[in-house]
C-alpha cells in the first residue's frame, strides 16, 4: 500500500474483525477472533478506534466515526488515517470483497432429483381442475415422476376421482396407498422394536398428524435426492409477491408481511419451479457469490457488521426452500395477523370497513419482496434436499414442520433454509372462525416447544457428527423426561407463560406504534392482550397445545419427550437404509 494512501482515495468497504476481547493488564488487550484462532494484542485506544468501525463503510466514514469517538483526535485526520492503515496491515479491518470471496469458494456437488410428491389428504378438496393438472405436469416432467401419498382418511371416491383425472391428463403417478406404504416402512425397520417406531412415525395409521406421517414417508422416499412436496390444495401456479426484487435480504428480521388483494401476486414465468429446485441443495456460495442466482455485491453489506455476515456461514447450504401463501392462512386462528409490519398493518386495515372481512384470514397474500435465508423452517418447505442429516415432522403435534427445521439444524449447523418472493396457492374450504379462535390465550405446541429449545441449544452440542449429534440431543430429552412431575410441570408452566408473555409485548409495541386506528382492529388487540394477561396471571396452565384434559400433563409431557428421543437416532438409520431401498 503506497505511502501516500488515503481514506478519501476510494469507496470500498471495510469493517471491524470481530471477536472476544481478553484482558491482559490495565493497558493491555488481546482480540481473540473464534473462527480463525488469531490474537491480535491491542491497546484501549486502538480497541475504541475499532469499536468505531464495526459495520461496513468506506474509510473515510471510518474516519469520521473514530473522530467523533475519541474527540482528541479532531485536529489529527492525518494520524487517525495511520490508525486506520495500521488496521488493514494488521487484518482488523475487512473488506466486503474479502468477506465474500468467502463465499465464491464453497461449491457441492448437484443431488440428484426423485419423483415429485403429493399429499393426498382427507381434508383436502376432492375437486381437481386444470390449474392443478398444468403444475402436475409441469412436476412430473422436471422429476421424471409424480408419487401420490394417499392419506388413510382419503375416501375411495375422492382417490378414483384423482386417478381418473390425472389418468386423463396422461399423467402416469405412482400411487401409494396404506398398503404399499407399509412394505416399503418393513423393509427399513431392523426388528419388531424398529418397526414400531417407524410406523407410529412414518406409517398409515401412525402417531397424531397424517400430513406429518406422508411428509416423513416422502423424505424416506426420497433420501438421498432433492424432491418437491405439495398438497393437493396448493397446485395453482406459483405467484410473485407484490413489489418482488431480484437479490438477496440480509436483513435477519422476521417482521410477518402481508397484501390483501390477492390479484396483486404477478404470474411467474415459466421455468421457476426448476430454477427453485436446481438452487435446493446448493452452497451458499453458489448462490450468494457475485454473477450467482442471488449474488451479493459489495454494496449490499453496507451498514452491516462482520458478525452478522458470519451468521451465513461461507461453507454453509440451502436444504430447504419456503414459498409464501396466496390465499388463506394456514393456521386456524389470526393472531398472526396482529404481529404484522407497519406498512402491513396499514394495509390490513385501510380502508376501514375491509378490515372486518380481512381478520377473518382469507383473501391474502403472505410473503416477502427479496429472498433470505432463514435458521430452521418457520413454514413448511415444498422443496427438500434429503440428507444424511435431514430432519423429521414430528406428527405428535401442530407444527411438525417446527421441529423438521430445528432438529435438521441441530444435526448440521450449517444448513439453512432459503424463503422466497413466491406463493404457492392455498383454499380454504374448511373456512374455521379465526377471529374467536385468536382471542383465546396463546398455548404454544409441543413442537414449538422443542424447536425453541433445539436452536437455543444448539451451540451446546459440540459433536461434529448427525448421528452423535442426534444422540445428544436425545440424551437432553431424555433428562427431562426422567425429572420429578413436579419440575416438569413447572417447565410447562414457565414456557407457556414465556410464550404468552411475549405475544403481549409484540401486541403491546403494535398498539404503542400504530398511528390512529382504526377502534375495531385496537379493540381486537387489546382483546387478545388481555386474555393472554389473565392468562398470565392467573398460573392455571394445563400444559400444551392439545393437552387439554389431560389430568397429568407433565406424564404425557414426559412420554411424548422419550418418544422423540427414541426416533431421533433411528431417523439417521432408516435415511441411510432408505438410500437404496427407495432407488
Amino acid at each position: 500500500m503506497s505511502a501516500q494512501w488515503s481514506p478519501t482515495s476510494g469507496d470500498e468497504l471495510f469493517a471491524a474483525l470481530p471477536g472476544e476481547v481478553l484482558q491482559i493488564s490495565t493497558q493491555e488487550l488481546m482480540l481473540f477472533d473464534p473462527l480463525s484462532d488469531e490474537r491480535h494484542p491491542m491497546t484501549p485506544d486502538v480497541l475504541d478506534a475499532l469499536e468505531a468501525c464495526q459495520a461496513f463503510a468506506p474509510l473515510s466514514r471510518h474516519r469520521d466515526a473514530i473522530i467523533e469517538k475519541l474527540p482528541q483526535l479532531k485536529d489529527q485526520a492525518a494520524a487517525v488515517d495511520q490508525i486506520l492503515l495500521a488496521l488493514m496491515q494488521r487484518g482488523l479491518l475487512v473488506s466486503a470483497a474479502e468477506v465474500l470471496k468467502s463465499y465464491a469458494a464453497s461449491a457441492r456437488p448437484t443431488m440428484a432429483v426423485a419423483p415429485a410428491c403429493l399429499r393426498l389428504g382427507g381434508g383436502h378438496p376432492a375437486i381437481v381442475d386444470e390449474r392443478d393438472l398444468q403444475t402436475l405436469r409441469e412436476l412430473n416432467d422436471l422429476c421424471g415422476g409424480l408419487r401420490v401419498l394417499i392419506g388413510s382418511a382419503v375416501s375411495e371416491e375422492q382417490q378414483t376421482r384423482w386417478q381418473r383425472a390425472l389418468a386423463d391428463a396422461s399423467i402416469d403417478a405412482d400411487w401409494w396407498d396404506g398398503e404399499r406404504q407399509s412394505q416399503f416402512l418393513s423393509q427399513l425397520a431392523s426388528d419388531d422394536a424398529d418397526t414400531d417406531a417407524l410406523f407410529a412415525l412414518a406409517g398409515p395409521d401412525g402417531a397424531g398428524s397424517a400430513d406429518a406421517r406422508l411428509t416423513n414417508l416422502a423424505l424416506l422416499l426420497s433420501s438421498g435426492r432433492r424432491m418437491v412436496i405439495l398438497d393437493s390444495d396448493q397446485l395453482a401456479p406459483l405467484r410473485a409477491s407484490p413489489q418482488v426484487s431480484a437479490g438477496f435480504d440480509l436483513s435477519p428480521s422476521a417482521a410477518r408481511v402481508a397484501w390483501f388483494d390477492t390479484d396483486k401476486a404477478a404470474t411467474l414465468p415459466a421455468g421457476s419451479f426448476a430454477a427453485a429446485l436446481d438452487w435446493c441443495g446448493r452452497s451458499l456460495g453458489q448462490l450468494l457469490r457475485p454473477g450467482g442466482p442471488l449474488g451479493l455485491g459489495s454494496g449490499d453489506l453496507s451498514g452491516r457488521a462482520v458478525a452478522e455476515m458470519r451468521r451465513i456461514p461461507g461453507d454453509g447450504h440451502v436444504d430447504s426452500l419456503i414459498f409464501g401463501t396466496v390465499g388463506a392462512l394456514d393456521i386456524d386462528h389470526n393472531r398472526w395477523l396482529y404481529s404484522l409490519d407497519a406498512q402491513s398493518r396499514d394495509r390490513l386495515w385501510l380502508p376501514e370497513p375491509a378490515y372486518m372481512e380481512r381478520r377473518k384470514g382469507r383473501h391474502l397474500i403472505h410473503g416477502i419482496s427479496r429472498a433470505r435465508l432463514l435458521s430452521g423452517t418457520p413454514m413448511a418447505p415444498s422443496i427438500m434436499a434429503v440428507s444424511e442429516a435431514t430432519g423429521f415432522y414430528n406428527p405428535l403435534s401442530d407444527q411438525p414442520h417446527a421441529y423438521f427445521g430445528a432438529f435438521g439444524q441441530l444435526l448440521d449447523p450449517n444448513r439453512r433454509s432459503l424463503h422466497m418472493p413466491w406463493c404457492l396457492p392455498r383454499s380454504d374450504s374448511a373456512e374455521p372462525d379465526r377471529i374467536t379462535k385468536g382471542i383465546l390465550p396463546f398455548v404454544p405446541s409441543f413442537n414449538r416447544m422443542l424447536s425453541d429449545w433445539a436452536v437455543g441449544d444448539t451451540r451446546r452440542c459440540q459433536a461434529a457428527s448427525a448421528i452423535d449429534r442426534a444422540n445428544w440431543w436425545s440424551a437432553q430429552l431424555s433428562d427431562l423426561a426422567a425429572a420429578d412431575p413436579a419440575h416438569r410441570r413447572t417447565r410447562l408452566n414457565e414456557f407457556v407463560a414465556r410464550a404468552q408473555a411475549q405475544l403481549v409485548s409484540r401486541l403491546q409495541y403494535q398498539l404503542e406504534t400504530a398511528q390512529i386506528p382504526p377502534k375495531p382492529w385496537r379493540d381486537d388487540v387489546v382483546a387478545i392482550v388481555e386474555s393472554n394477561a389473565r392468562a398470565i396471571l392467573s398460573g392455571e396452565t394445563t400444559g400444551l397445545a392439545g393437552y387439554e384434559g389431560d389430568q397429568a400433563p407433565e406424564e404425557r409431557f414426559s412420554d411424548e419427550l422419550n418418544q422423540v428421543a427414541a426416533w431421533n437416532p433411528r431417523w439417521l438409520q432408516w435415511l441411510q437404509r432408505a438410500v437404496s431401498t427407495s432407488e
